[in-house]
């Protein structure tokens, strides 16, 4: 799963990864990346026994590396590194010499036309995501929407209240609201 996939679900851009991770699951760790707030709890718990194997800071490594090989002293003598033995030749099969066929040229079948390809966006070109079909993108909430949200949690007013200070929407951004309890209020 990828990184910016799940940042883009803890940022809230998302619903839930291609894991099925929500934003409750993840959880930034020491190091600043998401991660998944399971795992990092099991890597920091008791249950984790990889401390143990590895070494503290400013230990010393004691006895030689597992692994490791030391050189053999060379007791072959130089004069019987300078015969070489000869390999016996090896005999190869002759070939059969089979005629050759004749060549029939392919019948030519016209190429299907490849559709138009789209082209790189311009700067300043906005993509159309009215065509996208994907359940998982959440949709911007208008400004009216962002505003009475502010009043009713941050600054902790009634619904009544807030609604009265915001004004009545009009009808574009009255058909554009996503929050039920909003269009409730309101009709």
């Amino acid at each position: 799963m990828p990184q910016k996939e799940r940042l883009r679900v803890f940022n809230g851009e998302l619903k839930k990864t291609s894991g099925g991770l929500t934003k409750n699951d993840l959880v930034k760790n020491k190091r600043g990346k998401v991660v998944s707030k399971k795992k990092s709890g099991q890597a920091v718990g008791v249950e984790n026994n990889l401390g143990s194997w590895l070494r503290s800071k400013g230990d010393k490594f004691s006895g030689k590396p597992r692994g490791f090989k030391e050189e053999e002293p060379d007791d072959r003598d130089d004069e019987k590194l300078a015969v070489v033995p000869e390999k016996p030749k090896k005999v190869v099969p002759k070939k059969k010499v089979v005629p050759k066929k004749k060549i029939v040229p392919k019948k030519i079948v016209p190429k299907k036309k490849k559709s138009a390809k789209v082209g790189p966006m311009k700067p300043g070109e906005v993509k159309d995501l009215s065509k996208v079909s994907v359940g998982n993108i959440v949709v911007a909430k208008t400004d009216y929407e962002l505003n009475w949200e502010y009043y009713t949690n941050t600054k902790k007013m009634s619904a009544e209240k807030a609604l009265k200070k915001l004004g009545k929407p009009s009808a574009d951004v009255l058909a554009k609201l996503q929050s039920k309890k909003l269009k409730n209020l309101l009709a």
